[in-house]
C-alpha cells in the first residue's frame, strides 16, 4: 500500500506514511530511450533531488514509498487542475480527506512527465524543514528504472536497462502493487530456521529495516529473533497524529539476506505500521537499482557481507506537540524512573528544551553516535521535575 511522509523524526524514529490508492491516470512521457543522471542532495538518508515545473527548478524528496505530493502553497501557484477529494487512513488508522489534482507536466534531468495526478499537502512545517515543495513518488516511476547510488549522490532515471551495468546475480523479483506501483521485495531471515517477508521499498524511511507488528507475530513462532526487549508506548507518528499507546518489540535477527548478500546481527524494532519497510540506509551499503518497467530489484553490495551488530541504548525518543520527548522504554533499569511521554530537555552538551522543531527533525541524534556508548540524559516529567541520567549502551 502506498505511504506518505508525515511528522519527521530523522535518525530518532522510522518515518510513518499513510496508506491509500491512487486511482487515477498515472502519469506518462512520450520519450523513448531516456537517460537522465540527477544530483541529490542526502539530508539525514532523506534523497531531495530538483524538479522542473513551469520552467522553474523545485526541491522534492524522492519517496518511493508514496504517490506524488505537492505543497498548498506549490498548488496555488500552479493552478493546479482539481480532481477529487480522496480519504486517507494514515499508518495508525486515522482517515481524514486529501485533494487530488492533475500537474501538467514536471521535468526530471530534461525526462518530461505529463498529467501527474498529486496530492496536496497543507502541513506546511513538514515541508518548511526540509526546504522542498512535494514529494516524487512511485506513481510517476512505474514505467522507468531508478538507480540510486550513495557514493555518486545520484539518481539514474532511464526506460532501457541495457544503459546500465545490470547483472543477473544482483537481482531478486519486484513486486508492484496497487495502481501506485509500489515496490515490494522478498528477503530472506535466518536463525536456526529460515523464513521469508515481503517489504516495501520505501526510499522515504531513513532507516535499514522496521518491522510491522503484524508481520512479527506471524515471524516470532519461527524462532528467529534473539534478545526479544518489550516496550510498551509510541514512536510511531502519522499524517493525523500520534499512534496510540501499545507492546512494541526490539530484538536482533541473526542473518538477514538480501538478494542473496548477509546483514548479521541486525537489530530491527517493530512499528505500528502495516507493512515492514526497508529504507534509505541500504544505499550506504550497495547500488540499489529499481527496475519498475521489467519488475527486478538490483542490490550490488560494497562489501561480500555486514555485521550490523550494535549497542542500543534503553529508550527510543519520539516528536509529541513539537517536543522531543519519550516514546518507548526498552530497559527496565530506568522503567518507572523515566516515564513515556517525559520530555527530553538535554543529551549531553546538546539541550533540546527550547530547541526549533526543523533544528530537532533536521539535526542528527547525538544518541546515534557509533563511537559513543554512555551518555548523560536529561529529563522533563509531566510536573516539571528534572531528572539526569547516565545512561549506557547495552
Amino acid at each position: 500500500m502506498t505511504r506518505l511522509l508525515c511528522l519527521l523524526f530523522l535518525l530518532f524514529i522510522p518515518i510513518t506514511h499513510y496508506a491509500q490508492p491512487v486511482t487515477l491516470n498515472q502519469g506518462y512521457t512520450l520519450q523513448k530511450d531516456y537517460f537522465a543522471e540527477i544530483p541529490f542532495e542526502n539530508v539525514n538518508n532523506k534523497l531531495i533531488i530538483p524538479v522542473v515545473i513551469q520552467n522553474k527548478t523545485y526541491r522534492f524528496l524522492l519517496d518511493t514509498g508514496a504517490p506524488c505530493i505537492i505543497t498548498s502553497e506549490l498548488n496555488k501557484l500552479l493552478q493546479a487542475k482539481f480532481l477529487s477529494e480522496i480519504n486517507i487512513v494514515d499508518a495508525n488508522g486515522k482517515n481524514d480527506t486529501m485533494r487530488m489534482v492533475a500537474i501538467p507536466e514536471l521535468s526530471l534531468g530534461g525526462v518530461s512527465f505529463k498529467d501527474i495526478p498529486a496530492l496536496v499537502n497543507d502541513n506546511k512545517m513538514i515541508f518548511e524543514c526540509l526546504k522542498i515543495d512535494g514529494f516524487i513518488g512511485s506513481n510517476i516511476l512505474r514505467n522507468s528504472i531508478l538507480q540510486l547510488s550513495a557514493t555518486k549522490k545520484s539518481v539514474v532515471i532511464t526506460d532501457n536497462p541495457s544503459r546500465l551495468n545490470l547483472r543477473k546475480k544482483h537481482a531478486s523479483k519486484l513486486y508492484l502493487y496497487d495502481t501506485q506501483s509500489s515496490p515490494y521485495i522478498k528477503i530472506a531471515l535466518k536463525n536456526k530456521k529460515e523464513a521469508s517477508e515481503e517489504l516495501l521499498f520505501d526510499t522515504g524511511m531513513n532507516n535499514l529495516y522496521s518491522m510491522s507488528l503484524r508481520a512479527y507475530d506471524i515471524l516470532k513462532e519461527e524462532n528467529l529473533f534473539l534478545d526479544i526487549e518489550e516496550g510498551y508506548g509510541n514512536a510511531s507518528i502519522g499524517i493525523f497524529g500520534n499512534s496510540e499507546d501499545t507492546k512494541n518489540y526490539r530484538f536482533t535477527v541473526p542473518q538477514i539476506k538480501i538478494n542473496g548478500i548477509a546483514f548479521k546481527n541486525m537489530t530491527i524494532e517493530t512499528t505500528n505500521d502495516k507493512n515492514s519497510r526497508i529504507g534509505a540506509e541500504i544505499l550506504n551499503h550497495g547500488l540499489v537499482t529499481v527496475d519498475y518497467k521489467n519488475k527486478y530489484f538490483y542490490f550490488e553490495p560494497y562489501n561480500e557481507s555486514y555485521d550490523l551488530k550494535e549497542k542500543q541504548i534503553g529508550f527510543k525518543p519520539t516528536l509529541n506537540n513539537e517536543k522531543l520527548v519519550v516514546g518507548i522504554i526498552w530497559d527496565d533499569a530506568i522503567r518507572g524512573i523515566v516515564g513515556i511521554g517525559d520530555e527530553i530537555v538535554q543529551v549531553d552538551d546538546v539541550n533540546y528544551d527550547n530547541a526549533n522543531y526543523c533544528t530537532i527533525v533536521t539535526t542528527p541524534s547525538p544518541l546515534r553516535n557509533k563511537n559513543k556508548d554512555t551518555f548523560k540524559v536529561t529529563f522533563r516529567n509531566s510536573v516539571g521535575d528534572l531528572n539526569t541520567l547516565t545512561l549506557t549502551k547495552n
